[in-house]
């Protein structure tokens, strides 16, 4: 009987252990997708923040050649 207890105790305390690992892994899985969908959305606004500097350099050189 006492066997029982303690194999009941030991599986209670396992299934809980379980749901708190089960919680950390959710809420790790969620902060990684919302970490890779800021990258992605950092790496849209470098490449669109490029695009500008080669405009404005552009630019910047025909009014410097406009000047001469």
């Amino acid at each position: 009987m006492e066997n029982n207890q303690l194999l009941e105790d030991t599986v209670t305390v396992l299934s809980m252990e379980n749901e708190k690992l089960k919680r950390k892994y959710f809420f790790s899985t969620k902060e990684n997708y919302q970490l890779k969908k800021d990258i992605k959305e950092a790496n849209e606004e470098i490449s669109i923040l490029e695009l500008e500097y080669k405009r404005l350099t552009l630019m910047l050189a025909k009014y410097d050649r406009g000047r001469k």
